[in-house]
């Protein structure tokens, strides 16, 4: 019987400790904060509802944050500075 969760709706969610730069923000560290996190089809709504089901962010975020695709990671970010929070990252 095949696996359902395919590996490529697999990802890793990154908690991302980041500076300000004159060009945006620059990850000075990420860890690792769980892996094996599937998301059929990401959404912006899906994954900040999750985050928040998962109690990593709080009700007090809504509206607050948005989620950027950088090209490879899911990025969860402050609307109004661009901060990363936190990445999904992707499990190929």
């Amino acid at each position: 019987m095949e696996n359902p969760l395919k590996l490529e709706n697999m990802y890793t969610l990154l908690s991302i400790d980041a500076w300000k730069t004159e060009d945006g923000w620059d990850w000075n560290q990420w860890f690792k904060v769980e892996q094996d996190i599937y998301f059929h089809e990401p959404s912006t709504r899906l994954v900040l509802k999750k985050m928040r089901e998962w109690d990593y962010l709080s009700k007090e975020s809504i509206g607050k944050l948005e989620v950027y695709d950088d090209g490879y990671n899911l990025v969860i970010q402050n609307r109004l500075t661009q901060e990363p929070l936190y990445a999904l990252e992707p499990q190929w």
